[in-house]
């Protein structure tokens, strides 16, 4: 058992940190905090919190040296938080093997400031790549959520990604709604050469009408789908792309009082969607003449790739631990493994606490299915 403020911590169990103040949300603390130097602790999660914001000579690189590959940290959840590059990449030079990193930036409590600039990781691509490549040779899951105001500018991070010969799960978001003739629609891009064992890509907050074809072929290109396929098929195991809507557009839940139905415009989408990559899917059989049409035709589990769309019910409460909702339950709503493609009947896309229901975390798209006559 370890002692940090006067609290006793239980290294086997998950350690979860959050701190809300009467006139501020956001807590300050800096790469020096004990929590992220105690030797024996596997889990941790830290919400609302102002990571290394401003500048010391107490948190150096030279200062916290002998910290370097000395705890056991395994997993790093950095949930609606604000964290400088300079912060993370001291964070991320502690642990000898870390396995899992969420990096989820302030983005539903944007407009709450801390009284200086917030300084993002993310703003700095570079600098970024090399904070999180102290972890290439361990690191399994990636997850990234960048803050609100990066996500709605055309700003970009350029993840270099080819030293992690074990990354199999990477989770990108938001990509909000475009609108007009605006050209950006996604934040990230996946350099060549890409990770050799991804296996699933999901994509968060991913507004509904990007999934139109000029939207959808600009994010295929610049996350390098096809290269991606194409690993997959070379290595003979499954590529999962998860495609995870944000909410509705408000129009469309209120067809009731409007003479317009929204609901198959929706479900259109879906389906042109996923025609789009079984187009490109068989783009690459015929590309390939060692490969095996068969399997991506007439048994569709043995195809490489497997499309799936996701919905979750919109969290406005962060951290949803303390409000009893429990984490983002994924939904799915299309698969293409699936005879139908289109599920009138969803599951859960990933395994879920026992003491949670079964029913859909999304009202509205639930509706919009419920009725449907595809």
């Amino acid at each position: 058992m370890g002692d940090l403020w006067g609290v006793y911590i239980n290294y086997n169990s998950p350690v979860t940190l959050h701190w809300t103040g009467a006139d501020n949300r956001y807590w300050d603390i800096t790469p020096a905090c004990p929590i992220f130097l105690l030797p024996q602790l596997q889990s941790l999660e830290i919400s609302c919190a102002r990571v290394g914001q401003e500048e010391s000579s107490e948190w150096t690189a030279a200062q916290l040296q002998r910290f370097q590959r000395k705890t056991r940290l395994r997993s790093l959840v950095l949930t609606e938080c604000v964290v400088s590059v300079e912060a993370l990449h001291l964070i991320l030079s502690f642990p000898s093997a870390l396995q899992r990193l969420d990096l989820c930036e302030k983005y539903y409590h944007h407009r709450e400031t801390g009284g200086i600039e917030d300084r993002f990781a993310v703003n700095k691509t570079d600098a970024f790549n090399r904070a999180i490549a102290q972890q290439s040779e361990s690191l399994q899951h990636l997850h990234i959520f960048c803050h609100e105001r990066f996500a709605r500018s055309e700003e970009v991070l350029a993840l270099s990604l080819s030293n992690f010969p074990v990354l199999s799960h990477l989770q990108l978001g938001p990509f909000p709604q475009i609108r007009g003739d605006r050209t950006h629609v996604s934040n990230f891009i996946l350099e060549h050469p890409i990770p050799p064992a991804l296996g699933s890509l999901r994509l968060l907050e991913y507004g509904v009408y990007n999934l139109r074809v000029r939207p959808t072929n600009k994010v295929l290109s610049d996350l390098s789908i096809r290269d991606l396929m194409k690993n997959a098929e070379a290595l003979g195991l499954p590529f999962t792309l998860d495609i995870s809507l944000s909410k509705l557009p408000h129009f469309v839940t209120q067809t009731r009082f409007s003479m317009r139905d929204e609901r198959s415009t929706i479900r259109d989408l879906f389906e042109s969607f996923g025609r789009m990559f079984q187009e490109l899917q068989g783009a690459l059989a015929h590309s390939d003449p060692e490969s095996n049409s068969e399997s991506t035709s007439d048994n569709p589990n043995q195809a490489f790739l497997r499309l799936r769309a996701l919905t979750n019910k919109p969290r406005h409460k962060i951290p949803p631990f303390l409000h009893d909702e429990g984490p983002p339950r994924f939904v799915v709503r299309y698969d293409s493994w699936h005879p139908r493609k289109v599920l009138f009947t969803p599951y859960t896309a990933d395994p879920i606490p026992h003491d949670r229901d079964l029913s859909s975390d999304d009202e509205d798209i639930d509706a919009t299915f419920r009725h449907a006559t595809i």
